[in-house]
């Protein structure tokens, strides 16, 4: 309701959670559409997790994020897969047997997962949808 935060107190991770959100609801909106438009041969949709990744993810943040960062870099990278391997989930997504038979599935590392109670919200969803085309100038 608040993309922009002009009601409330702009923080990153808030942020960074509310867009994970969004490319979720805004996933199974496309899957439910292309359902609909096209009985013989839709387009398939699903979205992915791929687990915590090394990337350079902190470059932009703030020095107080950055340097702990750096500094805990040899345990963070004990727990954390490397950018090829995080790329497996959206390889598996694509070659499944799954993403035959079913659109709108979310994967996270490689396992087809729940989503939570906000991304089943088909209003909210078909809401983000019709705001996302009216950002960018479609109808």
């Amino acid at each position: 309701d608040d993309l922009n935060c002009d009601g409330r107190k702009y923080t990153m991770f808030s942020q960074y959670a509310q867009s994970k959100l969004a490319n979720i609801m805004f996933g199974k909106e496309l899957a439910k559409r292309e359902k609909n438009r096209s009985k013989d041969d839709p387009v398939k949709v699903f979205m992915v997790h791929p687990g915590l990744v090394r990337t350079d993810v902190v470059r932009n943040m703030p020095w107080y994020l950055k340097y702990p960062n750096m500094v805990f870099s040899v345990v963070l990278t004990t727990l954390q897969k490397t950018p090829e391997a995080g790329a497996y989930t959206s390889v598996y997504a694509a070659a499944s047997e799954l993403s035959c038979e079913e659109s709108g599935l979310y994967f996270s590392n490689s396992t087809v997962t729940e989503t939570n109670m906000h991304t089943k919200d088909e209003q909210k969803s078909k809401d983000l949808w019709d705001l996302s085309c009216k950002l960018v100038g479609l109808s």
